[in-house]
């Protein structure tokens, strides 16, 4: 087989010395590509697989997990670290991307979830240990599934970035603002201001420092995603 026929995926990439290279030959690639596009109502069905955000179509979880077995890969998770300070949780967790044949890791990555972080998206409601660890995993295991499975989800014509990293998608099935968007604004940034201020982060300080001035409805949920970042950098701390 020459180099023209398969598809390698560069190693400089990936974040662990156990990684190695997959090969796909480009037939079989087209070939699971037209059938998944021959039936993607099927496969792939949205706010199940995938949900639309904004002009986008971005892969949940369950959309990843199921492009990664067209292709015999599966997943393996771990938390690394967890902290808990004044009610809220910080979790950080790790997914390896393995060939189901041989077990051989392909990819990796890291992600984050702070209960505080998923409180302001979920319009206020109390968030359980068990929802932040398991988002934690589910982050860190889409992003994993996309560093190796990008290239494909564009053949698609899927958005690359996993739903769960956008700031308007949560759980794969619903968007993370289902239950504020039914809120006002100022109900909404109320939320945010008390998420805050437990967490230990000067909403304010921190809304100006992205340059926004004023709360709107146009930006509310760019203002919820900015304070949960600024929330979890805190707790990187």
């Amino acid at each position: 087989m020459s180099n023209n026929d398969v598809i390698e995926v560069n190693p400089e990439t990936m974040t662990t010395p156990q990684t190695a290279l997959v090969v796909i030959p480009v037939a079989m690639m087209d070939r699971i590509v037209t059938e998944i596009k021959r039936k993607e109502k099927e496969y792939f069905r949205e706010k199940q697989e995938w949900v639309k955000i904004g002009a986008g179509k971005h892969l949940c979880i369950e959309g990843w997990v199921t492009l990664g077995n067209f292709f015999g890969l599966g997943a393996r998770s771990k938390i690394l670290d967890d902290k808990r300070d004044n009610g809220d949780i910080f979790v950080k967790a790790s997914s390896s991307i393995v060939r189901c044949d041989t077990g051989i890791e392909v990819a990796y990555a890291e992600q984050i979830a702070t209960r505080f972080g998923m409180r302001a998206k979920m319009g206020g409601r109390e968030i359980n240990d068990h929802e932040v660890y398991g988002m934690a995993q589910t982050r860190a295991t889409s992003r994993a599934y996309a560093n190796i499975l990008r290239g494909i989800a564009k053949k698609l014509g899927f958005n690359t970035t996993p739903a769960e990293e956008m700031a308007t998608a949560g759980n794969g099935r619903t968007t993370v603002n289902s239950t504020s968007n039914k809120a006002s604004v100022k109900d909404r940034f109320d939320i945010v201001m008390r998420a805050g201020k437990e967490a230990g982060v000067f909403v304010m300080d921190a809304l100006k420092k992205a340059g926004i001035e004023t709360v709107t409805p146009k930006n509310i949920d760019d203002v919820e995603q900015i304070i949960e970042n600024a929330i979890i950098e805190k707790n990187k701390k």
